[in-house]
């Protein structure tokens, strides 16, 4: 038998040896990602910093990302579900020189061919000023962008810092965007920082003129940041955000999650109420926070937090916890840690993270954790029950025990039948393939198979990572 066919015949063991394992693994076997790869496609040679990714799909095979690079926003597509992506191009164009910092870019798309990209900027851009204002740019195709615009109106009198924006579309006309600003929108809400929205029906053509989303934004003193926004599909729309208010001494001013729901695409919205349901006894810090929905009903939120939860969790460092609704976010679960070792890893940090769904009944969260080193690394926990539970932490980039490289600012996108694609920022190699730099990073599942449930497509999926396409090296074996 020549090498060839040994080869085969070698690859044929491991396929079935492959198939075997994988048929008598759990139901519960969550999507496996294949191996990490850069994203920016002129890794190996751009020597930029590359940072701060976001992703979104239109439901079929295009995925578009952003980035920050070197202070300004650029960005890629894939065609072929995220499993190669164009040059990146420059999103932020026609700029005033210099070094003027554009960054946190988020994208959405309608699944018609509209995209739109926004993000915080001070870059004066000839009229805008000084400070930061919301930005952002539209795309027919994701591939290219049209010239950029100031998203909050009064970018060229005002002089308050308008940034952490959020960009969210349900499909159906309507887009929302969402961020904090420290300008008293004509003296009709406090110096503190407060959040804002504006809506568009046009594809972002167009945008209203601000109002506030926490509608306690005339009264209240403490700041308001880092807002999200996530929707169902049904009409439901849910924002997040962390703030040091006290909603009229009714919780503590360490800083909680809070809450407020929209069921007419952002044009009103319910009274903030903590979504952290020990907000009112709690004295530790609950910040970064994200938040996923399956259109089933099922919301799960998760962020880091200082609070043990009365010796539920470890002291003196971050944990992540978890918490769940199934009323469109009107009420939470109360929140737990999302790791069941929490108690005992005392001094370790855990930030950062992201949560989404494959559709197809398995959440992932990735985040950032020092738990394997001096360095930062990306881990993972899966939960096949809608958040109720969930596994024990888990290396999510392979050389996580042995590298010294900095992985970090994690996020998760699915097309909500089975694909997911992670991004993350790194300044790892990749063996010595790519620079020294911060890159972006991505690694994905593999797409839903038509005709087969979602364990089998799990385990169809798995076993095409795992062999690389042996089945048809191995119809080929004896031909």
């Amino acid at each position: 038998m020549d090498a060839r066919r040994r080869s085969r015949c070698a690859d044929v063991v491991r396929f079935f040896a492959a198939l075997t394992v994988l048929t008598c693994a759990a139901p519960g076997a969550a999507q496996i990602f294949g191996t990490p790869e850069a994203l920016n496609s002129d890794a190996a040679t751009d020597g930029a910093a590359d940072g701060g990714p976001h992703v979104a799909t239109s439901g079929s095979a295009r995925w578009v990302a952003v980035f920050e690079r070197d202070d300004d926003i650029y960005s890629a597509y894939s065609d072929d579900l995220g499993d190669t992506w164009s040059v990146p191009v420059h999103v932020n164009t026609g700029g005033s020189p210099g070094d003027d910092i554009d960054s946190r870019p988020r994208v959405a798309t309608d699944g018609m061919g509209n995209w739109v990209v926004a993000w915080g900027s001070e870059d004066p851009r000839g009229s805008l000023g000084g400070d930061f204002d919301v930005l952002f740019a539209r795309s027919s195709n994701g591939t290219s962008w049209e010239s950029t615009q100031a998203l909050n109106p009064n970018a060229a009198t005002d002089s308050g810092e308008d940034a952490g924006v959020e960009i969210a579309t349900d499909g159906a006309g309507n887009w929302v965007a969402a961020w904090y600003s420290e300008n008293t929108m004509g003296g009709s809400v406090g110096t503190d920082r407060d959040l804002f929205v504006a809506r568009s029906t046009d594809a972002g053509a167009t945008w209203t003129s601000p109002t506030a989303l926490n509608t306690n934004a005339a009264t209240d003193a403490g700041n308001d940041a880092g807002v999200t926004l996530t929707q169902d599909g049904a009409g439901n729309w849910v924002a997040a955000w962390t703030s040091h208010d006290s909603l009229d001494g009714t919780i503590g001013t360490d800083g909680d999650i809070l809450v407020a729901t929209s069921s007419d695409a952002g044009a009103t919205w319910s009274a903030p109420q903590a979504l952290n349901t020990n907000a009112a006894t709690d004295s530790g810090l609950d910040f970064a926070h994200s938040m996923a929905t399956d259109g089933a009903g099922n919301w799960v939120a998760v962020w880091s937090s200082l609070d043990t939860l009365g010796g539920l969790s470890g002291p003196f460092d971050f944990d992540l916890l978890v918490a769940r609704s199934t009323d469109a976010g009107a009420s939470w679960t109360a929140p737990l840690p999302l790791d069941p070792g929490a108690l005992s890893d005392a001094g370790l940090f855990d930030d950062g993270p992201a949560v989404a769904t494959d559709g197809k009944s398995t959440w992932i969260t990735l985040w950032v954790s020092n738990a394997l080193g001096p360095d930062t690394d990306i881990l993972e926990s899966r939960s096949t029950d809608a958040g109720a539970t969930w596994t024990a932490p888990v290396a999510f980039n392979p050389w996580a025990a042995t590298d010294s490289s900095l992985d970090w600012q994690p996020y998760l996108a699915t097309d909500g039948n089975g694909r997911l694609v992670a991004v993350w920022a790194s300044n790892n190699t990749l063996g010595g393939s790519i620079g020294f730099d911060h890159d972006i990073l991505l690694a994905t599942t593999p797409p839903a198979v038509p005709g087969l449930g979602p364990t089998a497509a799990a385990l169809a999926g798995l076993l095409l990572l795992a062999t690389g396409a042996l089945a048809s090296r191995w119809m080929r074996t004896f031909s």
